[in-house]
């Protein structure tokens, strides 16, 4: 599988999709920072998963 990046630290997984996987002029975005990954117009990019959260994102642990 396919790993991206966003500048934020966040990583995506490419999840390979058999045509269009979304609509026309559709964007993703972020969803840590919400800052634009792709823009498309429906072109077969695949699906983002998101595996893995920048240090500062995450939620505090709780006291133990």
């Amino acid at each position: 599988m396919t790993q991206f990046a966003c500048d934020c630290g966040a990583v995506y997984e490419v999840i390979p999709t058999e045509g269009p996987s979304r609509n026309d002029d559709d964007s993703v975005s972020c969803t840590v920072c919400a800052k634009e990954l792709s823009s498309c117009s429906g072109s077969n990019v695949g699906q983002l998963h998101l595996v893995a959260r920048p240090e500062s994102a995450r939620e505090p642990r709780a006291a133990r």
